[in-house]
């Protein structure tokens, strides 16, 4: 958590503090929009975005590859204690593909998101927090690319389904003491990094089929409270799940463990 305060202390700095109001006729979603057209870094506090936010509606988007449209990101997006409506970076539309590529650092930190939420097909270029925030409908970051050398999804409720299927992560990932109410999609996701899982509670279901780890991965404590399939997953190193709890089966068929497998004092359901 030291980057993430390090990040905020600089932004909160260096940065226009959009806070208390703005001026006459602009909303924050709006104010918000222009900064990021700028390349000005944005950084908001305490505040509650009436109006849903779609990056597809409001950026510049240029052909990339074909049936694909991209718009690119200069600013760092700091958000702390910020109440969102939709959030959407991603789109799909007149058989074209938008899409959106970060290129500063972005952090939620203490939000509440109230719909919808897609981070699908977007690229990171460098840090992404989103921590001690929750969602209170489904999350969506499929087929996604974070390169940055910090991510954490830290003391994060998702209250519906979470996915993150095909998304890579190129860099070490944090998900200490996440709470997954809904469904938990990671099938065939790429963590090159250490992962960190300790303590993240999973009440639906669970599902890590084919997935791969590149560097140890850390499920210690972990609670499991519905189905869990690990079906395929591949671990290159130490794979740690010692005090986990499997309340319902686990499927670990096909798994390649090439590093050591630790199930220290880990509970299984009874065989019936």
């Amino acid at each position: 958590m030291d980057a993430i305060k390090c990040i905020l202390r600089n932004a909160f700095m260096l940065a226009l503090f959009l806070t208390g109001g703005c001026s006459m006729g602009i909303t924050p979603e709006k104010a918000m929009i222009e900064k990021m057209l700028a390349g000005e870094d944005v950084v908001v506090k305490n505040q509650s975005f009436d109006a849903d936010i779609d990056l597809t509606q409001e950026l510049v988007f240029h052909p990339s590859t074909p049936g694909v449209m991209k718009a690119v990101v200069e600013s760092n997006l700091i958000f702390e204690e910020i109440n969102f409506n939709k959030f959407i970076t991603f789109s799909e539309k007149d058989s074209l593909l938008y899409r959106v590529e970060f290129r500063g650092d972005v952090v939620f930190n203490q939000c509440a998101f109230r719909e919808h939420v897609d981070f699908s097909h977007a690229t990171f270029d460098r840090a992404f927090f989103l921590v001690n925030s929750s969602f209170m409908t489904d999350f969506v970051m499929n087929n996604t690319l974070l390169k940055g050398r910090n991510v954490s999804f830290s003391h994060v409720r998702f209250y519906k389904n979470a996915s993150f299927i095909n998304t890579i992560f190129s860099h070490n990932a944090q998900f200490f003491g996440a709470e997954f109410l809904g469904n938990a999609l990671f099938q065939r996701t790429s963590f090159k990094g250490q992962t960190l899982w300790s303590n993240a509670r999973f009440e639906g279901y669970t599902e890590f089929g084919n997935s791969y780890f590149g560097q140890k991965v850390n499920f210690g404590e972990a609670q499991f409270l519905e189905r869990t399939n690990f079906a395929g997953m591949t671990c290159m190193l130490d794979a740690n799940f010692s005090d986990a709890q499997f309340l319902e089966p686990a499927d670990f068929s096909k798994t390649d463990f090439r590093g050591e497998s630790m199930l220290e004092n880990a509970v299984f359901p009874k065989a019936e």
